[in-house]
């Protein structure tokens, strides 16, 4: 006590803060570099698969009988490569605090279902829809009609003829729920802590990607939601896909519930 002052003091928080710097730096240039990966990969990886598209459907047209069910088999093998390379391109590309935008959840709901509605005639399926009114939310950009769209194809994926697919939005205290529940085989406990993992696919996969419910869950969380599954049925069948966001307040400021309506 009482002697000079350490003059290592200042001259260590010096370097502590040049160091610090350096590492901003080089994390800044990680993600830029990363980012222009992304997108030639993007380019590098779409124009062949164009490409090659475009040679098997011309193929197709023109081979014989017996030779169909091949070529229709790679057209088939080529639209799961594609959603794979547009699911790690989505994973990639998805900053963890990216900005966020309000958009209307439940007009996002009804106007996704319609996108789906020709898909789930042709399966015999039913969309029903329940999401009226406005629900302003907080989410990245485009995000929200990824999610919907994501958690239709799965619950199609799994949905027998004559049933139906529920698809719901609704407001709770300061957040905006939407839900997709399907009338498929369900899950059981164990697979269902390991359904947001990626590539992960279950006993009842369906030759998808299995990057689905991966990019649904980091979609939800970069806007500062989350997402989960739940059993529809005390039998364990069906599936209940909840994805829940921030509110945003509504023309009047104020964040009002909305309809609350149970799932079947």
């Amino acid at each position: 006590a009482g002697g000079e002052p350490d003059a290592r003091g200042p001259h260590e928080i010096a370097e502590l803060a040049a160091e610090f710097d350096r590492m901003v730096d080089e994390v800044r240039t990680t993600i830029e570099t990363q980012g222009r990966f992304v997108d030639d990969a993007s380019h590098q990886l779409r124009s062949p698969m164009t490409g090659l598209r475009l040679s098997l459907e011309g193929a197709l047209e023109e081979a014989p009988d017996g030779e169909r069910p091949a070529i229709e088999a790679a057209l088939v093998e080529l639209d799961r490569l594609g959603g794979i390379v547009d699911g790690l391109l989505v994973l990639a590309r998805t900053p963890a605090e990216a900005e966020l935008v309000t958009v209307d959840a439940a007009a996002v709901v009804r106007d996704r279902a319609a996108a789906w509605e020709g898909l789930a005639h042709e399966r015999g399926v039913t969309l029903d829809v329940a999401a009226p009114g406005e629900l302003p939310c907080r989410v990245v950009a485009g995000a929200l009609e990824q999610l919907v769209d994501n958690l239709v194809d799965n619950a199609l994926s799994v949905s027998p003829a004559g049933s139906a697919i529920h698809l719901d939005a609704l407001a709770r205290e300061d957040e905006v729920i939407v839900r997709v529940a399907d009338a498929g085989p369900g899950m059981r406990p164990d697979e269902l802590a390991h359904a947001f993992e990626r590539f992960w696919q279950g006993g009842n996969a369906t030759g998808s990607s299995g990057l689905g419910l991966a990019i649904v869950r980091q979609l939800a969380r970069a806007s500062g939601g989350d997402a989960r599954l739940e059993h529809a049925r005390a039998d364990g069948r069906g599936l209940v896909a909840v994805v829940t966001l921030e509110a945003a307040p509504n023309d009047s400021g104020r964040l009002g519930p909305g309809p609350n309506r149970p799932l079947p």
